[in-house]
């Protein structure tokens, strides 16, 4: 799959403004994941994704995961992003699908 694809699937949301929006919330959604992963799992999620979403860009160093679960991982999105819980729920299951 190309990252278009990713962004033209994001962007189709309602709530999505523009493809730079599309870009900027795929790219959190998978950083935050990457983030609250051990860097092997983060590595194997990663390997499949097209550029400009790989592990270097979208993981901060960290010695150890962050663990979070699920609910304070949406709500994460919804505040970064200003969106209602269900459009962030969308969002993610969205991005993750992809």
């Amino acid at each position: 799959m190309e990252y278009q694809d990713f962004l033209d699937e994001v962007a189709n949301l309602g709530f999505v403004k523009s493809q730079d929006e599309a870009d900027s919330m795929i790219k959190a959604v998978l950083g935050i994941m990457c983030n609250r992963m051990s860097q092997e799992d983060a590595s194997k999620l990663t390997a499949d994704l097209p550029e400009p979403l790989t592990m270097d860009k979208l993981r901060t160093r960290q010695p150890t995961p962050l663990v979070i679960g699920v609910q304070e991982y949406i709500r994460e999105v919804q505040m970064q992003f200003h969106i209602s819980g269900e459009q962030a729920r969308v969002l993610v299951d969205t991005v993750m699908s992809l």
